[in-house]
């Protein structure tokens, strides 16, 4: 187990739950030129509405060493991931509504995956600390919402 097979688990729940692309870190936009050049990413096919989800660590400690891992030489280490998705607003085609049930159903998506496809010891429970914020993503007014997950996965103190 790895903290990039963790994130590379997240990426495919994140898209399985929502069907938006997924970025590994994230993305900072200044100028126009910056947001055509990510739009790949972050656009939905076809749609041309930004609809997105990143993924940062925003921290990690090393938990207490118990027992067992005195004596295999490993440590467990937890991970806080933020998850931070934007959906751009439409008043219109009820994006709010939308949002809602996006969040509802990658809140659920974690809730039934506990190791995160086996890439963890055990994760979550997936908090919603910004349900539905509006923010610009770069001259975009979007939805915007923030999930933290922490993960935990043992590390080796031992040399490959």
């Amino acid at each position: 187990m790895a903290l990039a097979e963790i994130r590379e688990q997240i990426q495919r729940l994140i898209h399985n739950a929502t069907g938006a692309p997924t970025h590994e870190y994230e993305r900072v936009v200044q100028t126009r030129d910056e947001l055509e050049s990510i739009a790949s990413i972050i656009l939905d096919d076809g749609q041309r509405i930004i609809h997105g989800w990143t993924i940062t660590v925003e921290s990690d400690e090393a938990l207490p060493d118990t027992a067992e891992e005195l004596v295999d030489f490993t440590f467990q280490r937890q991970y806080a991931f933020v998850l931070r998705g934007y959906r751009g607003h439409d008043d219109a085609k009820k994006t709010a509504l939308e949002w809602q049930n996006t969040i509802e159903a990658l809140l659920a998506t974690f809730d039934t995956n506990p190791t995160l496809g086996a890439t963890a010891i055990r994760s979550g429970p997936a908090e919603c600390r910004i349900r539905d914020d509006h923010r610009f993503y770069g001259e975009i007014l979007c939805h915007y919402a923030e999930i933290t997950l922490d993960a935990i996965l043992k590390v080796s103190r031992l040399s490959s």
